[in-house]
């Protein structure tokens, strides 16, 4: 296995590709702009009545590995239950397109990505503060309505709070201000 170098690192800065946005550190204005259309494409492609689709990661993230196959359980087995919600053996709910709607109203946006070059939101991810009374629930939305990723954080007797990744690679990527790229 190759050793990482700062020379390495400096260049995988620069070949990260998208941009990370994140309520604690920098929300830019044209948010809002962007979120409509994405809303609508989820709306247009999410089940009605179903919980909208949820990756396989995103499933064992959540709590259901019954409703993944072996193979690829074994293939994602660095993908596992949310600690969080493990310790307080909960599992995190599927998520509805109607409670999403009433998630996308209460306006608890934690982050989203887009790509280098454009303002088209990727994904973006909502905070449920509502469905558990210790837990707050994360999870990333695409622009297909599906499910990518979950988890759950602790709530604070003063309610939760966004806090920044500690994830390296989404650090990277983390925009902290307006770019000189036109995306302000």
């Amino acid at each position: 296995m190759a050793e990482i170098t700062i020379g390495n690192l400096l260049v995988s800065m620069d070949n990260v590709p998208f941009h990370y946005y994140h309520s604690a550190e920098y929300w830019p204005e044209w948010f809002w702009e962007q979120f409509h259309p994405f809303e609508a494409q989820v709306r247009r492609m999410a089940p009605k009545s179903k919980p909208l689709r949820h990756s396989e990661s995103a499933r064992l993230q959540m709590g259901y590995p019954h409703e993944v196959t072996v193979e690829r359980k074994a293939e994602l087995s660095h993908y596992q239950w949310d600690s969080t919600a493990q310790r307080h053996g909960v599992k995190i709910p599927k998520l509805t397109l109607s409670h999403l709607d009433y998630l996308w109203e209460l306006g608890q946006f934690l982050a989203f990505t887009t790509p280098t070059d454009s303002k088209f939101l990727r994904d973006v991810t909502i905070v449920d503060t509502e469905s558990h009374s210790e837990l707050a629930f994360c999870y990333v939305v695409s622009r297909k309505g599906h499910v990518l990723a979950a988890w759950a954080e602790p709530l604070s007797p003063k309610g939760w709070s966004p806090r920044l990744p500690r994830g390296f690679h989404k650090l990277l990527c983390l925009q902290t201000k307006p770019l000189n790229n036109g995306n302000k």
